[in-house]
């Protein structure tokens, strides 16, 4: 459940029409005219009390975050830069005269070595100073002109938070900001993972909120363990599913197994699901079995034919219609709801309907002619437990938009 403020009222606007009309109220015939001994004292009353309610409710809320952070350890979540590995592809402009097979050349550069990958600025975190083994490198006519080698630096986003966790494919071309005479390529060799945007005073209080509504006497029932798992730092949403073990399906007494994945869609993983375990095990009633499972990801082949307003940019339309569908199918927000984005409720069926009314919510698009998924025109069933599409992209689900 989400926290709610202190009813406060903050709006001076608001507060000083409250004096105002309860002074018409109180004297008959009493209207206020600007300038009046008692509208401006009213006018002022209201501006006063105005900012002593904001106060006294800002107070509450970080007498109650320091309270959490504290006396429950739920510690707010804090801006983490991205993280990612950069292969540097080095190339000689002259070679020794006898052309052995391989040289040795110191090769350094200080920290701060600056690529561009998919928009996303990263910058080498510590000096490279080595010395690197070349190979050399010939022409079909066996000709030697130049040897090369390779190195990877660790390399971190210049802005924290999710939007540094880029999706490149190992290998894949990235721009190289910095010159460096032995530098020719430079390449993702990793995806870049690890940004994390830091939460407001607000989103840090419906986390506390959630955990304070699991401690109950007598411990926390199965139903309550997603809501718990969601205050674990790392973890964007969960399941939970009663009477269940995954490995051996069935009615099983006493048994629940949660479901809990990040704010990318992804299952979570190593400190984050340690972390998760030690927090419901804390919870666990005696006898009482908590399984953590990862998510069931169904790969979508999705074909969206539509009509677009005369004289629309088609290449404009195609580009927002594939955005639009890629976020309603994406694992990070299936299974939500409006009032709750971090909800997770099972949700088995897509239906092209669905997409289809997406799609024509896109401005200048008319209508949607056909709408497929996996070859069906009508709807297709995601496996489970944890039933999410996976993402639109290379290894997940397909996406074809055509605009006419």
């Amino acid at each position: 459940m989400p926290w709610e403020d202190p009813e406060l009222d903050v709006d001076e606007d608001g507060l000083i029409a409250q004096i105002l009309n309860g002074i018409r109220a109180r004297i008959e015939g009493w209207e206020p005219n600007e300038g009046a001994p008692e509208v401006a004292l009213g006018e002022e009353i209201g501006v006063a009390a105005a900012a002593i309610n904001a106060f006294v409710a800002e107070g509450f809320r970080l007498t109650l975050a320091a309270i959490g952070e504290t006396v429950f350890g739920i510690v707010p979540r804090t801006d983490a830069y991205a993280i990612a590995d950069i292969t540097l592809a080095l190339r000689t402009k002259t070679f020794p005269p006898s052309t052995p097979p391989t040289i040795d050349i110191p090769i350094s550069f200080p920290a701060g070595f600056t690529v561009v990958a998919n928009g996303v600025t990263f910058q080498s975190t510590a000096d490279f100073d080595e010395v690197v083994t070349f190979n050399r490198l010939m022409t079909s006519g066996g000709v030697v002109t130049s040897y090369i080698a390779a190195v990877t630096v660790e390399t971190q986003a210049t802005v924290p938070g999710t939007v540094g966790n880029v999706s490149a494919g190992e290998g894949s071309e990235v721009v190289a900001v910095t010159s460096h005479p032995y530098v020719f390529y430079t390449s993702m060799g990793s995806h870049a993972s690890g940004g994390v945007d830091g939460e407001s005073l607000t989103d840090y209080l419906d986390r506390l909120t959630d955990y304070l509504a699991t401690l109950r006497p007598g411990g926390v029932r199965a139903a309550d363990l997603a809501t718990l798992a969601r205050t674990v730092n790392g973890v964007q949403r969960a399941m939970a599913i009663d009477l269940y073990d995954p490995e051996e399906p069935g009615t099983h007494e006493r048994t629940a197994t949660v479901i809990a994945i990040d704010a990318d869609g992804e299952p979570v993983g190593g400190s984050t699901a340690a972390d998760l375990a030690d927090q419901l095990e804390l919870a666990r009633e005696v006898n009482f079995r908590i399984i953590l499972a990862e998510p069931t990801y169904t790969d979508l082949d999705i074909t969206v034919t539509l009509e677009a307003v005369p004289g629309a940019d088609l290449v404009a339309v195609e580009a927002a219609v594939e955005a639009a569908i890629t976020a309603a199918i994406h694992p990070a927000t299936w299974g939500s709801t409006a009032a709750d984005p971090d909800s997770w409720s099972e949700r088995t069926t897509l239906r092209t309907l669905d997409l289809a009314v997406v799609a024509a919510q896109v401005p200048d698009v008319t209508s949607a002619i056909v709408v497929t998924v996996n070859g069906d025109e009508h709807a297709t069933t995601l496996t489970g437990p944890g039933a999410l599409p996976s993402p639109v992209g290379p290894g997940g689900s397909s996406l074809v938009v055509t605009v006419s």
